[in-house]
């Protein structure tokens, strides 16, 4: 997220992002979904399919990086690597806000981490855990919250993450202008065929280092070459792409999904929305629903629970709308309720796994001396 120079002015910022948008283009969205099928390593093959040079390829995707914040995130089954998805929101005392900051930071093994923007200083942060290591973890909350550092802190388990974009389907170029159609979002959540959701069935790791190695290296680097992870992990190309394919096979790696900003980040909202559903039915219906519309960037369901976590991306100007259709669906029964929080985009810090805390076939999890020690707030 770029820092705002000032004087700023709102009108050359949509001029501007507008203007990015011209990337988008009919060519722009052919290159997109080339390499949602082929990985977004694949540009001399992209070129190849569609009958551009390699040098055009590689400019509109530097473009569609730097313009239109264009990101190629790979998705992974985390449970078929023995790892439990787990979302927690801590609420730390004022005065040792940093202290737990670097205590839960020294745990290597987050996702993802976000400021809150709410009245009480609150930190999300999304976990993946080792499946025995869980208990173990929820302790050590437990622990923070009894010293003192933590004045509370939620724990929720998720299913695999599903990307929802991106779409241009309401974006007018020749006006610059969205055009939100509350009346066919409010259609798609409650009338599409249901998609079937599942929880995670059991935990066992299918992956040894090597595995674990390379989907270290295609988090880190999406566009990384086969001949890169070979060289840093010792064996041939073949091998690894060998190995890539196997992951892809046993659906360790899913594919590759883009998203981007759609909206300028100065009068836009990110927010994580949790729905509550009466069956799976509902909540497979809304799911489905959920792809192709502008706002919707990714969901999880929440295991246990007829349940989504929504992670959406939208004007301020339409959230009030969004407010307003869940409120009458919740009248309507389609939905049982609903809550959201608003997350800090200048914060936003993610992280791939590593592949040194995987030793001797299975995950080393240890809370580090740091994170354990006891804090003296008085002092």
């Amino acid at each position: 997220m770029p820092e705002l120079n000032y004087p700023y002015s709102f009108v050359k910022s949509f001029e501007d992002f507008h203007d990015s948008f011209k990337f988008l283009d009919d060519i722009g969205v052919k290159i997109v979904q080339t390499l949602i099928d082929g990985g977004p390593r694949n540009l001399m093959e992209a070129a190849r399919k569609l009958g551009l040079p390699q040098s055009t390829i590689y400019y509109r995707m530097k473009m569609l990086e730097e313009k239109c914040h264009l990101e190629f995130e790979p998705q992974f089954t985390w449970n078929k690597m023995g790892l439990k998805r787990i979302s927690t929101i801590v609420y730390p005392h004022m005065n040792s806000h940093d202290i737990v900051l670097s205590k839960l930071k020294s745990i290597r093994y987050f996702e993802k981490f976000y400021r809150l923007l709410t009245p009480n200083l609150s930190y999300l942060f999304v976990w993946r855990i080792p499946e025995k290591s869980v208990g173990q973890f929820r302790q050590f909350l437990g622990k923070m919250q009894q010293e003192g550092l933590i004045k509370d802190f939620t724990f929720h388990l998720l299913g695999e993450q599903h990307t929802c974009g991106p779409s241009l389907e309401w974006y007018d170029p020749s006006a610059k202008v969205w055009i939100y159609k509350w009346s066919d979002v409010r259609k798609r959540l409650t009338e599409s065929p249901p998609i079937e959701l599942e929880d995670p069935r059991d935990y066992t790791n299918i992956c040894d280092k090597l595995d674990i190695f390379i989907v270290e290296q295609i988090h880190m680097q999406p566009k990384i070459a086969f001949s890169e992870i070979a060289k840093a992990a010792g064996v041939s190309v073949p091998t690894v792409k060998y190995r890539y394919e196997k992951l892809e096979r046993s659906g360790v790696l899913r594919g590759h999904y883009p998203t981007i900003l759609a909206f300028p980040p100065e009068v836009s909202r990110l927010i994580d929305l949790r729905v509550e559903f009466p069956s799976g039915r509902e909540l497979g219906t809304f799911a489905a629903g959920l792809k192709g519309l502008p706002f919707a960037l990714a969901y999880q369901k929440e295991v246990g629970f007829n349940s989504l976590i929504i992670r959406a991306y939208l004007p301020t100007s339409e959230l009030s709308s969004l407010l307003d259709l869940l409120t009458d669906l919740a009248h309507k029964d389609f939905i049982k309720g609903f809550s959201f929080f608003e997350l800090d985009i200048r914060t936003a810090e993610k992280y791939s796994i590593e592949s040194a805390l995987f030793e001797d076939g299975q995950w080393k999890f240890e809370i580090p001396a740091i994170a354990a020690a006891p804090v003296n707030l008085a002092k």
